[in-house]
C-alpha cells in the first residue's frame, strides 16, 4: 500500500510512520473505527486486519441486523449504538471463532488463532469497562 510496486526487502524496511498509514488507510478508516463504540473498534479492527475489513464488515453487521453488505453507514452505525458494547464484542468474537474454524488450515493454525481472538475479546472488553 505504501509501495505498489515494492519488494520484500521494501516490505523489510517499512518504518512504523509507513506501518501506521497503512492500518490507518486500509482497516481503521475501512470499518469506520473512529465512529465505534470503545471496545468494539478495537474487536472489528483486528478482524479487519486479519481477515479483511469486508469480512469484519459482515460480521458485524450479521451481529447487529443490519443489512449485510459490507459497508458500513448510517443503519449499521444505528444499529451498533443501540446494543450494548460487552453484548456485541461477545457475539463478534464467537463468529471470528467460528468462522477461523471452518478455515481448512485451523489443524495448523488454531492454537494460535484462538490465542489472539481471545486476546482481543479481552481487551475490548476491557475498554468498555474502563469507560
Amino acid at each position: 500500500f505504501v509501495n505498489p510496486n515494492g519488494t520484500v526487502e521494501d516490505l523489510k524496511k517499512l518504518t512504523d510512520a509507513q506501518a501506521g498509514v497503512v492500518y490507518r488507510r486500509q482497516y481503521w478508516d475501512a470499518v469506520l473505527g473512529a465512529e465505534l463504540p470503545s471496545g468494539v473498534d478495537y474487536a472489528v479492527f483486528d478482524y479487519a486486519v486479519n481477515s479483511g475489513p469486508g469480512k469484519a464488515i459482515r460480521e458485524l453487521q450479521a451481529v447487529v441486523g443490519a443489512d449485510v453488505d459490507g459497508r458500513i453507514g448510517p443503519a449499521t452505525l444505528k444499529a451498533v449504538r443501540a446494543r450494548k458494547p460487552i453484548l456485541l464484542v461477545n457475539a463478534l468474537c464467537d463468529r471470528r471463532l467460528a468462522f477461523l474454524r471452518r478455515l481448512p488450515t485451523w489443524p495448523t493454525f488454531g492454537k494460535g488463532w484462538t490465542s489472539r481472538v481471545t486476546g482481543v475479546c479481552g481487551g475490548a472488553l476491557g475498554m468498555i469497562e474502563a469507560g
